[in-house]
């Protein structure tokens, strides 16, 4: 990756050198670490196809073997969003995805689903969440984002956006299991500051859970919330939790995150504990200066707070896969992911990827790289 001395509001970052083309046509990749140090990695094939490809990389993310592709029958036609995965304690990997997403008489679901080989097969084993009516519009009254933690007590919790409400237009809910996925209980409202179902009004969405690793033995929880006028729409913000359960009070919209040099990261944020005292990492689609301007940096960097906290301070690093200065709504880098791995040298790297638009401009492909933390 290309040396960045020094990162400041103004100054252009040079472009990552390395980074490659995962997967085209595809879309929501996410990485997590087995407990043997194999990286498994899973993105949505999109738009034609819909089904989950997997990925496992045993060199810390340098290189990338397709090991799985499933999905149902229907989901071509039903069409599914936004698949999350996460590492059970006894190895096995539970997958959520959302399913009848864009089909009008639908009910939208999150589907659950597990493999007990590192990904190379899959079984159904769930529903987590049922809608309780059916969908109006291809655009709308869809179940979005599952994110996967655990809380103090080991239980799996899901949390997911819901625009299926009264309500709100659109608000973070949250559900358990604590027979590994199998049954789901406790289904409730985690953030929905929304008065009523009016579109694009106050929609907190694309939830991330980490536990942080600043020595508070704190849960944080990361959401964008769109709908909102002038230069905070889509901003993200964060609310912490002692048991990785309770979030505090449900209308309250939570603290703004910023950035260095007053920058700020708006849409799909994504943000990535490094374990035994490492940094917190932040990135998102998105990124600002504080009058709400685009940033010269828009696109190639990601934040890191060395203390673990998402108080900060937070400082600027190159982003190991770059794009360039996106300012639309495509895929370009549009909901990234990160994942920390051990390095040669004793210490760390992150491996992020992240979706640019096609070269035909018809799709998006993802592509992957690294950096030393």
């Amino acid at each position: 990756m290309a040396a960045l001395a020094a990162i400041g509001a103004t100054s252009i970052p040079v472009a990552a050198e390395a980074q490659t083309l995962l997967q085209t046509q595809a879309r929501y990749p996410r990485i997590r670490m087995l407990a043997t140090g194999e990286l498994i990695a899973t993105v949505l094939l999109f738009p034609n196809d819909y089904r989950v490809r997997v990925f496992s990389s045993t060199d810390n993310g340098a290189s990338w073997t397709a090991v799985s592709t499933f999905g149902e029958s229907n989901w071509s036609t039903v069409q599914t969003s936004s698949p999350d995965f996460v590492v059970m304690p006894n190895g096995d990997l539970i997958l959520g995805i959302n399913t009848e997403t864009h089909c009008v008489g639908c009910i939208p679901k999150i589907r659950i689903f597990r493999s007990t080989d590192k990904g190379r097969n899959w079984t159904y084993l769930s529903t987590a969440a049922t809608s309780n009516k059916a969908i109006t519009s291809t655009d709308d009254d869809g179940f979005w984002e599952p994110n996967f933690s655990f809380d103090s007590a080991g239980n799996l919790v899901l949390i997911y956006a819901d625009e299926t409400s009264d309500c709100c237009s659109q608000k973070l809910v949250r559900v358990r299991s604590s027979d590994g996925g199998a049954t789901w209980t406790d289904r409730s409202n985690l953030v929905a500051i929304g008065t009523s179902n009016t579109k694009e009004t106050h929609r907190p969405g694309m939830p991330i859970v980490v536990k942080l690793t600043d020595g508070t033995d704190r849960w944080m929880l990361t959401y964008e919330v769109c709908g909102v006028a002038g230069i905070n729409n889509c901003r993200h913000h964060y609310k912490t939790s002692t048991d990785g359960w309770n979030y505090g009070t449900t209308t309250n919209i939570g603290t703004q995150m910023t950035g260095s040099a007053s920058r700020y990261f708006n849409g799909t944020p994504m943000v990535k504990s490094v374990q035994n005292g490492g940094p917190l990492l932040w990135i998102g689609h998105h990124l600002h200066l504080s009058d709400g301007s685009w940033s010269a940096a828009n696109g190639y960097l990601l934040f890191r707070s060395d203390n673990g906290s998402p108080e900060g301070p937070w400082t600027a690093m190159n982003a190991p896969v770059s794009v360039d200065d996106p300012q639309s709504a495509t895929c370009d880098g549009f909901s990234p992911a990160l994942q920390w791995v051990p390095n040669s040298s004793g210490g760390k790297n992150v491996v992020q990827m992240t979706t640019r638009l096609s070269p035909t401009g018809t799709g998006c492909d993802v592509y992957f790289g690294s950096a030393p933390l």
